[in-house]
């Protein structure tokens, strides 16, 4: 019996959910390394520059639309939607450490590794939409048939993991390719072996958790709960009060004391250490969080668009409607990718030293480590 997964990821959170359709763990054919780069034609508002580039896969072609039905585990009947340029949407990214390689994963299950500097495919791989590089590019992790981790380089599976949890909607590795945290909708953070596949912990009240940029802590959290974890023992560090809302995306930066957590209202900077709320930036269901090499800005992507703040709550920049919401900032500060919404595996790659000028940060609040 093929497995069936859910379509959660079709459209971003913030303009389609789809709850009653499946989707099945079956995937478009290879399709080939013959790609070009495109100008995008996305809209600047506020001084935000045009991407540099757009990462695109001439020979990428859609199947014809077909529905198939049928059963589930529990003889319920099960709904797969394959092919179609509307199924067709990139649902994660991740950059590798030196920022040279860019992992996109897409709906229906289909992951291709790009070279960023060379802009082609290095790498195609069948099965999976939730997707995570290694540091060090080596290794690639993938669901799709349980979560599966890869080596880049030849493209053939190392580690298997099942999975019977919820549809996973987050994956990341430590810094120092040990461990693989895998979030998933309903469940409790999860911390793996990469080596071997074991469980190592279930975070107990923590979804959407990040790893601290030396690999010593998992910062994540719900409703109630911010809680920072040591990965040393997977013993709690702290635990503090949270919410209202719940959680949709943590980032945090240790060494300056600050943590974003983003819910379906609102993104609040707080003070890790305390949980005192520092200010919102950003207002909506935030799809995504980060910070830069020094603590000194945030990135974000609520319902009101992608934002640029520094850690004072001080705006920068604003730009709506930026592709799908689905976004990647590189750890060494060159790039940032957000998915087109072109129906397509398409990406947009901005060059962050463009958008800090674009949006007139200064050169204090944009300096890197």
């Amino acid at each position: 019996m093929e497995s069936w997964h859910s379509a959660r990821g079709i459209y971003s959170y913030a303009t389609m959910k789809l709850t009653a359709l499946f989707i099945a763990g079956l995937t478009l054919p290879a399709l080939g390394f013959a790609q070009t780069s495109v100008p995008a034609t996305q809209s600047s508002h506020d001084g935000f520059p045009q991407p540099d580039f757009t990462l695109h896969d001439a020979k990428f072609r859609t199947e014809k639309p077909r529905t198939v039905l049928g059963s589930d585990d529990k003889g319920g009947t099960t709904i797969a939607v394959y092919g179609g340029t509307e199924m067709v949407q990139v649902s994660s990214l991740s950059f590798s450490g030196d920022g040279n390689l860019l992992a996109v994963g897409s709906l229906p299950n289909t992951v291709d590794v790009w070279d960023i500097t060379k802009r082609k495919i290095v790498r195609s791989l069948k099965g999976g939409s939730q997707v995570a590089l290694s540091f060090d590019g080596k290794k690639l992790a993938k669901d799709g048939d349980g979560i599966e981790i890869v080596d880049v380089s030849t493209g053939k599976g190392e580690v298997k993991i099942p999975w019977g949890g919820g549809t996973v909607n987050h994956l990341s590795f430590d810094p120092k390719g040990r461990w693989l945290l895998v979030s998933a909708n309903g469940d409790d953070d999860r911390i793996f072996s990469v080596s071997d596949g074991r469980l190592l912990a279930e975070l107990k009240n923590t979804q959407q958790g990040c790893f601290s940029r030396d690999g010593s802590l998992v910062v994540g959290g719900n409703a109630k709960h911010l809680i920072t974890w040591s990965t040393q023992d997977w013993t709690k560090r702290a635990d503090l009060p949270n919410g209202p809302e719940y959680v949709v995306t943590i980032a945090a930066d240790v060494d300056r004391d600050f943590v974003v957590v983003g819910g379906p209202k609102t993104a609040r900077l707080l003070r890790l250490s305390s949980g005192e709320e520092i200010g919102k930036v950003g207002t909506g269901y935030t799809n995504f969080a980060g910070f830069n090499r020094s603590g000194t800005l945030i990135f974000d992507y609520p319902d009101t668009g992608f934002g640029v703040w520094d850690v004072s709550g001080k705006r920068y920049c604003l730009e709506p409607d930026l592709g799908t919401n689905v976004v990647a900032l590189s750890s060494d500060d060159r790039w940032l990718a957000i998915g087109t919404n072109h129906r397509s595996t398409d990406v947009m790659i901005w060059s962050l030293k463009n958008i800090l000028t674009g949006c007139s940060v200064p050169s204090e609040s944009a300096q890197t480590k």
